[in-house]
């Protein structure tokens, strides 16, 4: 081989190696949404978990919000806001982990009724052209069982 697409491998190989570094530093993201769906619209909410904070001034009857929260390992998700006609301020949920979420590509989904709540996870659509292929195939695997 010669010395020049020896050097254009070690470039690309570097690159790559690069990537793949720069990814492994950041801490992971997840998507949460809240959905109110009450009589009344929630003031001041705030979705914390760890050093993730993010603060919502109003969420409207029947709209939602999503936000993003990092960190890594199960963390508790804190939820608080004011309401009127709502003796629930706020929840926690014990075991909220952003990284599992980011990895198996799903979000988090709260819906807030009442004096009562409720969570599932919805799957997310993938976010690169990789992450797309890799979805397609699983599709594919699926129907031909």
């Amino acid at each position: 081989m010669s010395r020049r697409k020896l050097i254009l491998i070690a470039v690309v190989v570097l690159a790559i190696a690069a990537e793949v570094g720069f990814n492994q530093l950041k801490e992971p993201e997840a998507c949460v949404q809240i959905v109110n769906q009450c009589d009344e619209p929630m003031e001041r909410l705030e979705v914390a978990s760890g050093r993730s904070k993010v603060t919502i001034d109003r969420v409207a009857v029947g709209d939602s919000v999503r936000v993003m929260l990092s960190g890594r390992g199960p963390r508790p998700l804190k939820l608080s806001y004011r309401q009127g006609g709502n003796s629930l301020a706020g929840f926690e949920l014990p075991m909220f982990d952003a990284e599992e979420l980011e990895r198996d590509g799903y979000r988090l989904v709260l819906n807030v009724k009442g004096n009562q709540f409720e969570r599932y996870q919805e799957k997310l659509e993938p976010k690169t052209l990789w992450g797309r292929l890799v979805h397609e195939f699983e599709d594919w695997l699926m129907w031909v069982r």
